[in-house]
C-alpha cells in the first residue's frame, strides 16, 4: 500500500538530522526491472512481440506503485526530500535489451508519467542503469530525467556521452 504510514514513518528521523541537506529517496528496480523479475527475462522480451496486450497490461499495474509513492512523498515531505533515485538496468555491455522503438512502445509512457509525477512532488528524477544505453539515454531525457547514475562510463564512450547529452542531464 503506497499509503501505509509505516513505510514513511522511518523517514522522519533522518530528515529531522538533515535539514539542510540535500535529500534523496528512492527504490529500485523500478519498472522494467521489476516486470522482467516479476514475468522473467526472456518471457518478458518474447511477449512484447507475442503478447503485447499482456505486457501493457502488466507495465501499467506495475508504474502504478511507484508514481503513487512518490506522490505520497511529495505530500508528506514536500521541500524535505529532493530528489527520487531508482533503478532500471536497460543494457548489455554492447546494446540496449530491447529497440528505442520497442523500448517507446511498452516503457515511455510510463516512465514520463513517473517522471512528471516526481517532478509534481517536488523532486529531482535520479536514475541508475549500467549498460550501453547511449540510445535510451536519449529518451529518459525526453521523459523528463534530470539525473544519470551511470557506473560504466567507458562502456558508454564518455566523449560520445559527453557531446551528446551535455547541458541536457547532469551525470553522477
Amino acid at each position: 500500500d503506497p499509503a501505509d504510514p509505516n513505510r514513511y514513518d522511518a523517514m522522519l528521523p533522518f530528515l529531522d538530522q538533515a535539514a539542510d541537506k540535500y535529500v534523496t529517496a528512492g527504490w529500485g528496480f523500478v519498472f522494467f526491472e521489476r516486470m522482467h523479475f516479476l514475468y522473467g527475462m526472456p518471457e518478458l522480451l518474447a511477449a512484447m512481440y507475442e503478447q503485447p496486450a499482456q505486457v501493457h497490461a502488466l507495465a501499467e499495474r506495475v508504474i502504478e506503485i511507484p508514481i503513487r509513492i512518490v506522490q505520497e512523498l511529495g505530500r508528506r515531505f514536500r521541500g524535505r526530500v529532493h530528489g527520487f533515485t531508482m533503478t532500471d538496468d536497460w543494457g548489455t555491455q554492447s546494446a540496449a535489451f530491447v529497440s528505442v522503438p520497442m523500448w517507446r512502445e511498452f516503457f515511455k509512457d510510463g516512465y514520463t508519467r513517473l517522471f512528471r509525477a516526481i517532478h509534481d512532488a517536488g523532486m529531482h528524477v535520479w536514475m541508475h542503469s549500467c549498460g550501453h544505453i547511449n540510445e535510451i539515454l536519449e529518451e529518459w531525457i525526453q521523459c523528463g530525467v534530470d539525473v544519470v547514475n551511470l557506473q560504466q562510463p567507458r562502456n558508454l564512450g564518455i566523449e560520445e556521452i559527453g557531446r551528446r547529452y551535455r547541458g541536457r542531464v547532469c551525470f553522477s
